[in-house]
């Protein structure tokens, strides 16, 4: 809690008591339309049809940029997580191929 701390998104996801700002990780350019999804914690399906399903794994993500003592570390190249990814991919895409692609 909270995944997101940022007055932009909602108020209920404003900062509180300590809470900074979320810095943004990366920046994607925004296209002129994007289609509508079902949305659970991953992306569903969106309005042509494009579906996917998640799973989970108890496996290690060592990408994430990490700070120690208020420095950024050397490592950590992750601009996005999977939540992300299938988000982008159905609000951009209108093929299962696009959605593969777009996600990497």
């Amino acid at each position: 809690y909270p995944r997101i701390v940022s007055a932009q998104h909602s108020p209920e996801m404003a900062p509180v008591r300590d809470q900074k700002e979320t810095e943004p990780l990366a920046h994607i350019p925004q296209l002129p339309e994007t289609w509508a999804y079902w949305d659970t914690e991953y992306a569903v399906q969106n309005e042509w049809g494009v579906a996917m399903g998640g799973g989970t794994c108890d496996s290690k993500t060592a990408g994430w940029p990490v700070r120690k003592n208020g420095q950024k570390l050397s490592y950590g190249y992750n601009h996005a997580g999977i939540e992300d990814l299938t988000k982008i991919a159905m609000e951009r895409c209108k093929t299962a191929l696009c959605a593969v692609e777009t996600m990497g």
